[in-house]
């Protein structure tokens, strides 16, 4: 390179290409051999397994794994020392990402759970077609005034702030979502949930359902199975009729999903000063629901499509 006064890349290239031309295979540069992996291939699927046992099976008191205690166990189980960073992409080329763990519920019963799934849920389906009704789900939620947060783009090393309102005052709502193809909408807001208030939500359902038996579903709380509501129910059985989760299921309910929808657009990092300010962002979500219900279909695509399956068994 230095008497051709040229780069050396330049040099391996026309070794290269003199190579290539006359079939020279010793002549051929050969790529550098990287360094050898610090950890082998066992390892790194020991470490994989390591990290989805959780902390707490390698006997650590934290719930997290971040990459520096990840870098402290690598060094303890194998004697390798790594820096945090390059712990990361170790993680990464290992299918693994650092997220926010979903919650599920201890008391949850997974053989009712299945149960319903595959047996009570079609049967529903059937007897709302049989009666020509139509099959709704309910779910009461309250929104804070001191707001929710949730992940966003910001600066590196400094974050965003947003501001929070210090009280408890919170507005309350029920919200019911029919499976229709093109779903519909209901809500009424409360100062408290009881068994009157709830008798009233289930007369604006029959009242907006077109004259068409609702079938509802719904979770065990406490006033939804109280007596004021089965007398009421049963008083109006040919109109509307109860069908009851497992306990401890709202990943089974649709209004759920539409609740994750309602706080990405309208509460998580917002600030609300005062509380008619988030009665008033809640309420413009809640109309824009009802005038375009097809924002509705991507919360409930799931239930919908369940439902379709049943009916086609």
């Amino acid at each position: 390179a230095l008497r051709c006064e040229c780069s050396e890349r330049a040099v391996f290239l026309w070794q290269s290409e003199f190579a290539r031309e006359r079939n020279l295979d010793d002549v051929r540069p050969r790529p550098r051999p990287g360094k050898s992996p610090r950890l082998s291939h066992q390892q790194l699927a020991d470490l994989r397994k390591l990290i989805l046992d959780g902390p707490a099976a390698s006997g650590l008191m934290t719930g997290l794994w971040t990459s520096p205690v990840v870098a402290v166990v690598i060094e303890k189980v194998w004697g390798v020392r790594f820096h945090p960073s390059r712990v990361r992409k170790i993680l990464a080329s290992l299918g693994l990402s650092h997220q926010l763990p979903r919650k599920k519920l201890a008391k949850a019963d997974l053989e009712a759970q299945k149960l319903w799934l595959e047996s009570t849920f079609p049967a529903i389906c059937k007897r709302a077609k049989e009666a020509g009704g139509r099959i709704f789900f309910l779910d009461e939620a309250s929104f804070r005034q001191s707001g929710s947060t949730s992940r966003t783009w910001a600066p590196i090393g400094t974050g965003v702030e947003v501001q929070s309102w210090p009280g408890r005052k919170s507005a309350k709502v029920l919200g019911a979502v029919s499976l229709d193809e093109v779903p519909q909408w209901d809500f009424m807001f409360s100062e408290r949930f009881n068994g009157p208030v709830f008798v009233e939500f289930l007369k604006l359902l029959i009242e907006n359902s077109g004259g068409q038996k609702v079938f509802l579903v719904l979770d065990n709380v406490g006033y939804h199975r109280s007596q004021f509501v089965t007398d009421w129910v049963e008083q109006n059985s040919e109109r509307i009729e109860l069908c009851f989760l497992p306990p401890y299921s709202p990943d089974l309910n649709a209004v759920e999903f539409v609740w994750r929808a309602i706080r990405r657009s309208s509460t998580h990092n917002k600030y609300f000063p005062d509380l008619e300010e988030l009665f008033v962002e809640l309420e413009k979500c809640f109309i824009r629901y009802i005038l375009e219900p097809q924002l509705l279909c991507s919360p409930t695509e799931r239930f919908r499509k369940m439902a379709a399956e049943a009916l086609a068994a």
